[in-house]
């Protein structure tokens, strides 16, 4: 059996979720004896077309040449297709033409891509949606989410509606075309998602209500699999550090808008100067420019409270193994996000280390932590509220230590590699 894993990014230009999902699945393949190649989009001429990366070879294609991509596949000639990413250079094209050569596809949501357009699945990013593709009220939670007001997206994307036939003719102001190509966008959405539901051999998604958000719109329940994502690597908890004075707070991931860096931040500034804690911040920076998620602005922000307290600190990214064995150091990892997690994958490193979580009540982080259990769910996106739920941890450390008895390790990257060989087998009919 040979698979094929289509990825939009390597580990190594971009250390994301997603990145470190595929690179430890095919790890754990090639260890259990599979044949794999990973294929990857070129970003850059000086991009090398292909290489050896622990013993698995990876191409890189352009993606602008669809015959190049073609006659990649060909030569390959998997068995079956991976698909790890929607994106414009990784994505319906590259499924299209897996699908016209005869291979299965397996498809993975590590994102909301081919549903939601900001990626978040929250409306206005203020509340949870549902998921359904709907084009007016997708349209305006676009242009919310692009810096327009609330009011003036609402307006638009009603507009959009209504007049998109005129906006489309050539004679039109370049805005107006802008905005009936974006109405248009939310049904190619639509028709994109019901075609990858309808042509791939099965859909895996990382959560339960991600498999809900999928049927709500129309996919198949019998082509969903759920499968939880897993520990990189080994998950048996590292030796501790010795006890510091106080408690330590870690926060691990982009250092950006969406999640929440700031909400974490703010909650520990709000605390008494009495009370004993820090707060280390590690991660790449990230956001949007032009948005509200713009890095420049967040970052600016991330400064003043490092600045005001001392007891926030900012790490910028760390190397794997240092950042893990930071991570083992934490009384308490927060993961005060702003859109609905798939995972999230540093929640799942954390409890297998024995570090409780702190989280917010969104996606898939209350099916990681279990409120009062290994750890607390925090209803409020407000960094009082956040800060009131620190301050009830600082002065009952029992209850954190009854979390820590709690945390085991639990589902690696074995597990899932496992999993999705099965899977493989059924997709080729095999047993």
């Amino acid at each position: 059996m040979k698979i094929a894993h289509c990825a939009a990014w390597n580990i190594a230009d971009s250390p994301g979720g997603t990145e470190v999902y595929v690179d430890a699945l095919v790890r754990e393949l090639h260890a259990a004896g599979v044949d794999q190649a990973v294929l990857i989009p070129r970003e850059t001429d000086e991009t090398p077309g292909e290489f050896t990366h622990e013993g698995v070879p990876t191409f890189y294609y352009n993606p602008a040449n669809d015959l190049e991509f073609e006659n990649l596949l060909a030569r390959l000639r998997p068995d079956v297709f991976h698909l790890h990413a929607w994106t414009s250079t990784a994505g319906a094209k590259q499924f299209r033409v897996a699908r016209v050569e005869g291979i299965p596809v397996v498809f993975t949501f590590h994102n909301y891509s081919p549903v939601c357009a900001t990626d978040t699945l929250m409306r206005h990013g203020s509340r949870t949606c549902d998921g359904v593709i709907r084009k007016p009220t997708c349209s305006s939670c676009y242009l919310h989410n692009r810096g327009y007001a609330r009011p003036e997206a609402a307006v638009l994307a009603s507009a959009a509606a209504l007049m998109a036939p005129f906006f489309r003719k050539p004679d039109a102001a370049r805005r107006w075309r802008t905005l009936a190509s974006m109405f248009a966008g939310f049904s190619r959405r639509r028709n994109e998602l019901l075609e990858l539901g309808g042509e791939a051999a099965a859909l895996v998604v990382p959560a339960f209500f991600l498999r809900d958000v999928l049927v709500r719109n129309g996919v198949d329940p019998g082509k969903i699999v759920v499968s939880r994502q897993g520990v990189a690597g080994s998950n048996s908890p590292l030796p501790k550090t010795e006890a510091g004075h106080g408690l330590r707070v870690g926060f691990v991931g982009r250092v950006e808008y969406l999640k929440g860096a700031d909400i974490i931040a703010g909650a520990v500034h709000l605390l008494p100067k009495s009370e004993s804690i820090t707060l280390d911040i590690i991660g790449p920076e990230g956001g949007v420019r032009g948005t509200k998620r713009d890095p420049e602005v967040f970052m600016k922000k991330m400064r003043e409270f490092a600045v005001k307290d001392p007891r926030v600190r900012i790490w910028g990214a760390l190397p794997y193994d240092e950042l893990r064995a930071r991570m083992a150091s934490f009384d308490l990892l927060a993961v005060p996000s702003r859109w609905q997690e798939t995972g999230p994958m540093t929640a799942m490193e954390a409890i297998a280390l024995g570090v409780p979580v702190i989280g917010s009540d969104l996606g898939g982080i209350p099916e990681t932590v279990k409120d009062g259990v290994n750890g607390r769910i925090v209803a409020s996106l407000d960094p009082g509220a956040w800060s009131r739920a620190l301050l009830e941890i600082l002065e009952n450390p029992a209850v954190l230590l009854a979390w820590k008895s709690a945390c085991k390790p639990g589902r690696t990257m074995a597990h899932v590699a496992a999993e999705m060989l099965a899977l493989y087998r059924q997709c080729l009919g095999k047993t």
